[in-house]
């Protein structure tokens, strides 16, 4: 719904022909990585901050892209939520609402925010519901002169990225081992013995897929939680509790059988470092908040590293760990939180032989 409300603050921010210019580009992404046909289309975004409108941008250029395509399209803006906050009431029972095999799309610029009676992981009630989705959090990481780089990041050649994705599915695939290093330090062992990796490459054409827009990442869990050994030293961008940042000094993490045991560097790392001794006080497994439960890597040619999750860890030449929870993507730890640390310039082995990407 465009409600009244909604224009007269798009129109207060100037962003009614911004998000109509990029609304061309969200028409393809609907057609190449969605294909909608009947399904009910249902937006989510936020109000933002000042200075940071990245959210509703997206959010109403999706909007006016399925407008312009007829599809049954509902737009709704929250206040934006950190971890640990609700989502609006009117949000949760539209999603409640909505009937299987729909559509979602979620723009928000920190989290959604809990969802009370729909469960806390909003990948798990999708599936349940067998809808399709594509998500972008941590956008109010971006001013919103930025939002060009972010429309650049999507308006890709699908079939190419996906043709990169499932050539490195398949290396990390057939292998047991990686090992990463970089020139700045890095030097981390991740045992893949048996695990599938996820290329997330924006095919979400079939009932109970989605994924990250911007996409451009295959990443995987370890195998079990105690098999990642190492360092990482994080120098593109750190997340945590309420966003990311664009690191100015590197923030070295220290990994023992699976857990992230101590951290050096930059004032930087006092973020995270809050962020996980806020988490251990709001779980019932404290003992996973420490664990690294993912590794990623960017295949995106056209994303930028501007200090946003979405867009760090998808851009060509950087890696990422992940620290927290991995059940809703297979692996074995359930946890509170899902933080992806971002570092450049990996030198990246699988069984001893280095992949090209």
């Amino acid at each position: 719904m465009f409600t009244d409300e909604v224009r007269r603050f798009l129109e207060r921010y100037n962003l009614v022909d911004t998000a109509k210019g990029a609304s061309k580009i969200a028409e393809r992404v609907y057609k190449e990585c969605v294909a909608p046909k009947n399904e009910k289309i249902l937006i989510i975004g936020d109000v933002g901050a000042s200075n940071r409108h990245i959210s509703p941008l997206m959010a109403t250029s999706f909007y006016m892209a399925a407008k312009n395509l007829k599809l049954n399209a509902d737009l709704f803006l929250q206040t934006p939520a950190v971890s640990g906050q609700k989502a609006h009431d009117a949000v949760v029972n539209a999603l409640d609402q909505l009937q299987e095999n729909s559509i979602i799309l979620l723009f928000v610029s920190t989290r959604l925010g809990e969802m009370g009676k729909l469960g806390n992981s909003f990948r798990k009630f999708v599936k349940s519901r067998n809808h399709r989705f594509m998500s972008a959090p941590s956008l109010g990481c971006l001013e919103t002169s930025q939002f060009t780089d972010m429309i650049r990041a999507i308006d890709l050649d699908y079939p190419e990225i996906q043709k990169r994705g499932a050539k490195l599915k398949e290396v990390l695939d057939a292998g047991s081992e990686v090992h990463i290093t970089t020139k700045v330090g890095t030097d981390l062992r991740f045992n893949i013995e048996g695990v599938n990796s996820i290329a997330n490459t924006a095919e979400y054409k079939l009932p109970g897929t989605g994924g990250n827009m911007p996409c451009g990442e295959v990443y995987m869990a370890p195998k079990g939680k105690e098999n990642v050994e190492g360092k990482i030293v994080v120098d593109v961008s750190l997340c945590y509790r309420e966003g990311t940042i664009l690191l100015k000094r590197p923030v070295t993490l220290y990994i023992e059988k699976g857990d992230l045991v101590k951290m050096e560097g930059g004032s930087e790392g006092f973020y995270l470092r809050d962020t996980i001794t806020w988490a251990e006080t709001k779980t019932k497994s404290p003992e996973n908040i420490r664990k690294v439960c993912e590794l990623g890597i960017g295949i995106n040619k056209q994303a930028k590293c501007l200090g946003a999750t979405i867009l760090d860890e998808k851009a060509y030449g950087t890696a990422h760990i992940a620290i927290g929870s991995n059940y809703w993507f297979g692996g074995p730890i359930y946890a509170v939180t899902h933080f992806d640390q971002v570092f450049k310039s990996p030198r990246i082995e699988v069984d001893g032989k280095l992949i090209k990407i």
